[in-house]
């Protein structure tokens, strides 16, 4: 599941493309999340985004 945490844009729907159909460049760990929740950076055409990933249960974590 990916929740959109911020962008260089607005939360329109270009930030929703990015995040549906990029790809990820790179993750970590969130410093104050639980168990394998990540911060990552999505890019798509030259336009960046970055979530928050947390695997579902029964998901193989990044």
């Amino acid at each position: 599941m990916i929740i959109e945490l911020s962008s260089e844009s607005n939360s329109g729907p270009a930030t929703t493309d990015i995040i549906r159909h990029g790809e990820i460049v790179s993750y970590h760990l969130a410093p104050l999340g639980s168990n394998y929740t990540f911060v990552v950076k999505i890019e798509m055409d030259g336009n960046e985004s970055q979530a928050i990933y947390k695997p579902r249960e029964g998901e193989a974590p990044l």
